[in-house]
């Protein structure tokens, strides 16, 4: 049986499962973005909100934090880099996903800068 997206928001982080908000911050650093700029993805409400959830939950939000944040630049299109933004699969693809096609147009637009 699935369950529904409002339970699995609820249902609390267990012992030893990944926090991916770690997770990509630990990325983030590993791709030079600077202190201020990981404080600000970090202090963003949408990756606050949910730094306790369960990991399935963090993805989701990341995953729709980092869309948005690719959906800001107008001037090209991103949708090759959308599509790397994966619901699914391991947590080392997902970030090493993250890091190819995601991160260097973060980095390019100064998106967290803000």
């Amino acid at each position: 049986m699935t369950r529904q997206p409002s339970v699995e928001y609820f249902t609390p982080r267990t012992e030893g499962e990944a926090n991916l908000v770690d997770m990509v911050v630990d990325a983030l650093r590993e791709y030079n973005f600077t202190d201020r700029e990981i404080d600000n993805f970090r202090s963003k409400e949408d990756i606050a909100s949910i730094y306790d959830k369960n990991a399935s939950v963090q993805r989701m939000f990341i995953n729709i934090f980092f869309n948005n944040l690719l959906l800001s630049i107008d001037d090209m299109d991103t949708s090759q880099q959308r599509y790397a933004i994966v619901p699914d699969g391991t947590l080392d693809r997902w970030i090493l996903l993250l890091k190819e096609n995601v991160f260097p147009l973060v980095r390019d637009y100064g998106l967290l800068d803000e």
